[in-house]
């Protein structure tokens, strides 16, 4: 060194590439630190070459070498093979025969991330976050996995926000078209359906043995109860179905076992809410969806207090543009007569409505007195009078995002 100067050495791609690499820093370390810097860089390298030109003339660490390379093949190989097995098991899994398919089939969701490791049995859940104050500091406690729910983003304004609004599905009825073992039918199982948020399931229909829905004929629907949020339509959405029917000893066959998909804005022009349906032949029966793809669509979660007087009939839900119905109460199937002071029992509470567009909420009592509240996605309450009874509905809206 001198005159604070490094003489550095000269030729070579090793002391050009080095000194590529340290031309970035010189704006922030002066000329002798940067020097110096260049020059420990190129001894270490130096090192690391001459302990590899050692290693490969010395045959005991060649072989070494050699056997540590063996070795990461074959745990690589393993970890190919146990990969393998999995996936040819999670396949397995999902597969199924159907005798009325005449072959092999996807009984359950295909289209997943890594088969292997995904919980087909697992609800949609998201992580709430838990918080505890002591004096003035927030301490946070570890993340709680709890169902995803409706209302996540109510206080949120989707232009203001910087939200964009996606589609939804509203699914009106599950029929059973046809029946290979007639009607009436005994049926339990589930549906459940798979969205652009999360591809968990949310139930539709859960009904265990000792619960038993009576389908009399093909034109009765299955008693929705779900979804319990507002279902988006990014990516293609799914509804599996597992259902079984007793027979007359009380024993349990299958009845319909597979996968309806409702397709994705990437196969599709959407210029309006459409009403849509689609059908599954399985196993003894083929069972018919209706449904509808709401375009721009938020989340109306509704909630229906009895404020006075006793109420004994049916609450529906439909929209501006689409007349189908989605069934919020019947008193013959939750609860009978509810009286005054009480919140009235939903068998579902979440439907989805164009931003553009109004929620009818149509409420018919026993003795056919009729009166539909009209709501559009600004208005949060509203009471009426039906015959003896004074109703108040309350309806909160939310932007649908994961």
């Amino acid at each position: 060194m001198a005159g604070g100067v490094v003489s550095l050495p000269t030729g070579g791609s090793l002391v050009r590439d080095v000194a590529s690499e340290f031309a970035g820093l010189a704006p922030f370390v002066n000329e002798d630190e940067r020097e110096d810097q260049l020059m420990e860089k190129i001894r270490e390298i130096r090192l690391e070459q001459e302990e590899e030109r050692r290693r490969r003339r010395d045959p005991a660490a060649r072989q070494a070498e050699r056997e540590r390379i063996m070795r990461r093949v074959e745990q690589k190989m393993e970890r190919m093979k146990e990969n393998k097995a999995q996936r040819l098991e999670a396949i397995a899994r999902i597969v199924d025969y159907d005798p009325k398919q005449g072959g092999t089939y996807f009984s359950r969701l295909y289209f997943v991330k890594d088969r292997a490791t995904f919980n087909y049995d697992e609800e949609c859940k998201f992580k709430s976050i838990q918080f505890a104050m002591n004096l003035d500091f927030i301490l946070l406690f570890s993340p709680i996995a709890a169902p995803l729910g409706p209302m996540r983003y109510s206080n949120r304004i989707y232009e203001k926000d910087n939200y964009e609004l996606c589609e939804g599905i509203n699914i009106f009825s599950l029929k059973i078209a046809t029946s290979d073992v007639g009607f009436p039918l005994l049926v339990h199982g589930t549906v459940i359906a798979r969205d652009s948020i999360d591809k968990r399931l949310v139930y539709l229909f859960n009904r265990d043995g000792d619960n038993c829905q009576v389908v009399n004929s093909k034109d009765d629907s299955l008693i929705l109860i779900g979804p319990k949020r507002g279902l988006a339509l990014i990516s293609a959405a799914y509804v599996e179905t597992n259902l079984k029917i007793k027979d007359h000893k009380g024993q349990d066959i299958e009845f319909s076992k597979g996968v309806l998909e409702i397709k994705g804005m990437e196969r599709r022009t959407l210029k309006k809410c459409e009403l849509e349906s689609c059908s599954l032949s399985t196993r003894l029966s083929t069972v018919d969806m209706m449904y509808a793809v709401v375009k721009d669509a938020v989340e109306a979660t509704i909630e229906i207090v009895l404020l006075q007087g006793e109420f004994y009939g049916e609450i529906t839900a439909s929209t501006s543009s689409i007349a189908n119905r989605v069934v919020l109460h019947d008193s013959k199937l939750v609860g009978g007569t509810s009286y005054g002071g009480q919140m009235i029992q939903l068998l579902r509470s979440v439907v989805c409505v164009s931003l553009k567009e109004k929620l009818f909420v149509t409420v018919v009592d026993r003795n056919a007195e009729e009166f539909t509240f009209v709501i559009p996605p600004h208005v949060n309450y509203s009471s009426v009078g039906i015959g003896l009874a004074k109703l108040q509905l309350k309806v909160t809206w939310s932007i649908i995002d994961f």
